[in-house]
């Protein structure tokens, strides 16, 4: 059975840039209409919010499990309620990944599984390490052949 979490790496750097961007308009603005401390406060709470939003992110990646169990594929979330998707493997026609440049840089990558009949995806795995993404690619295929 393989089991792994999705990645927190992605909304990390999102959050810092987020950051980034939001303290230099900051800065920019204090220093264009000559407000001194304000600036500091407005930027403290800019990497409050920050450092929360990729807090929360984290936390939501450690409450949500992928794996690959027997012959079925799960996705399972844990918060206030528990939520758990399995399709079976020889119910899925077709499953590729995506990566964007962030992603790549990451090592991280999306997982893309569908289903004949269905409309759109079944599921959506986001944020998967490569590694976990290569080994659930390689067992999918020794399982479905």
């Amino acid at each position: 059975m393989l089991m792994f979490h999705p990645s927190s790496k992605r909304s990390w750097l999102y959050s810092a840039a987020a950051f980034v961007l939001v303290s230099a308009a900051i800065m920019a603005i204090t220093v264009w209409l000559q407000v001194g401390i304000d600036g500091v406060f407005l930027i403290t709470g800019a990497a409050a919010i920050a450092f929360l939003y990729a807090a929360a992110a984290t936390a939501i990646a450690k409450l949500t499990t992928y794996s690959l169990d027997g012959d079925s594929l799960v996705m399972e979330r844990v918060s206030v309620s528990v939520s758990k998707q399995v399709i079976p493997l020889k119910s899925i026609d077709n499953i590729h990944t995506k990566s964007s440049l962030a992603g790549r840089l990451l090592l991280i990558t999306d997982i893309y599984v569908d289903t004949p009949g269905g409309f759109g995806y079944e599921m959506v795995l986001r944020d998967v390490p490569q590694g976990a993404a290569n080994q659930l690619m390689e067992q999918m295929q020794k399982l479905k052949s």
